[in-house]
């Protein structure tokens, strides 16, 4: 007897398992987001826990810090790029939970300055939340610098349009076109939006570094 030969949705189910292993195994092998670090005095945080601060994968990284000297670049699988300046304190674990471009990022600022460059493939919202602020785009390259002390939070849009406002009045807020600026603080709530001068920008990419300079 002639042996049997296997049906057409018997291969096109071994296929589909075949590239879902395959798929896996690629998932496995390329991190979600990765970290370059530019000097010494950086911390990550995974569960609960600070360590000084590695370059390579960030998978169960919490939290991110950094000292007068130290800055950190992590780059995602989505194109996304979130760089740390000096002297910040933010927590990223929903950025380096996945690459889907479809997810929804959320990046709490507590203390220093962050920047944030979103490429146009990506579909989802991308937030930065200070005590003072939420500021928040789909595509652009934009900054958030906040003050530890009070709170004080300040957003400026270099490529595209950003969304700001008061997380106690989100009704009342602004949005920045390129080249705009705005500060925010506990007294006045969100200022009119201002054009930066180049004292300030050179201020704030001194402080990020990176491409940022």
């Amino acid at each position: 007897m002639a042996p049997r030969r296997p049906s057409a949705a018997c291969a096109a189910l071994a296929v589909a398992l075949l590239a879902t292993g395959v798929a896996r195994n690629a998932a496995a092998a390329d991190p979600a987001c990765v970290a370059a670090i530019d000097g010494g005095d950086a911390a990550f945080q995974r569960d609960g826990v600070w360590s000084p601060a590695t370059p390579g994968p960030l998978d169960g990284v919490a939290a991110v810090r950094t000292g007068r000297d130290a800055r950190v670049e992590i780059r995602c699988a989505d194109g996304l790029v979130l760089t740390i300046g000096v002297m910040t304190e933010a927590s990223v674990e929903s950025l380096v939970a996945s690459a889907a471009p479809t997810r929804n990022v959320v990046v709490r600022l507590f203390r220093g300055i962050v920047g944030l460059a979103s490429p146009a493939v990506r579909r989802a919202r991308t937030e930065i939340r200070t005590p003072l602020a939420i500021a928040a785009a789909r595509s652009t390259a934009w900054l958030v610098e906040t003050d530890p002390a009070d709170g004080a939070t300040a957003v400026f849009a270099r490529e595209g349009r950003v969304a700001v406002s008061a997380p106690t009045d989100p009704a009342a807020g602004v949005v920045l076109g390129p080249g705009e600026g705005v500060d925010v603080t506990a007294s006045d709530g969100v200022a009119p939006t201002a054009r930066w001068g180049a004292p300030r920008l050179a201020e704030a990419g001194d402080a990020l570094g990176f491409g940022w300079r």
